[in-house]
């Protein structure tokens, strides 16, 4: 009997700290990776039309020599702070690299270069965001349709809605994770004024 109690309370040990491990090394990187593409992608805008890659999204090429990446321009509040003239505009990039070795998986990289004020000088180093990522799938809507690539100055507009999807190697196996994010600057606008009442 106590050995009973002694390996119930080693299992229940043993599965606690698996969960604690898996939350440190998954969950949270996981979480604040999804925050981040979400203020980036909501807060996506266009500083001047003529610029090159003011919004560009590029599938990895066929051969594998591109990686998988985002461009774009937005502007995010400082912490705590609601008002967006506070903001920072940035022009960020987000690339998954490619898989070191072929049991890992890839990462994501975040690059971020303010486009004015006292740290507009210098780029600053791209940031690791996630790892062990075993897809990632980004695709835009103009609200018509998905696509997985856009450009910008093809189209001439924002897109409206972004979708991520993340396949994440675990302990456990794959684990998905799915997200949609609106873009507000590319919402449109309808053109037709209020019918008088």
């Amino acid at each position: 009997m106590v050995a009973l109690l002694v390996l119930s309370v080693y299992h229940s040990v043993a599965n606690s700290a698996r969960r604690t491990r898996e939350r440190e090394l998954v969950a949270l990187p996981l979480a604040q990776t999804l925050e981040r593409l979400r203020q980036d992608v909501r807060c996506a805008w266009v500083p001047d039309p003529g610029l090159e890659d003011v919004f560009a999204l590029n599938p990895a090429d066929a051969d594998a020599t591109e990686p998988a990446s985002l461009t774009l321009y937005t502007s995010i509040p400082a912490q705590g702070e609601k008002d967006l003239k506070w903001a920072e505009p940035l022009r960020v990039r987000y690339t998954l690299t490619k898989a070191a070795n072929p049991g890992t998986g890839s990462a994501l990289l975040r690059q971020a270069t303010a486009i004015c004020g006292t740290s507009a000088v210098r780029a600053l180093p791209a940031r690791t965001l996630l790892q062990e990522i075993e897809t990632l799938d980004l695709a835009v809507s103009d609200g018509q349709k998905w696509t997985n690539a856009w450009d910008y100055a093809t189209r001439q507009r924002l897109p409206q809605t972004a979708r991520v999807r993340i396949t994440l190697r675990t302990e456990q196996g794959a684990r998905e994770f799915r997200d949609e994010i609106p873009i507000g600057a590319g919402q449109v606008i309808s053109n037709q004024s209020a019918a008088p009442r």
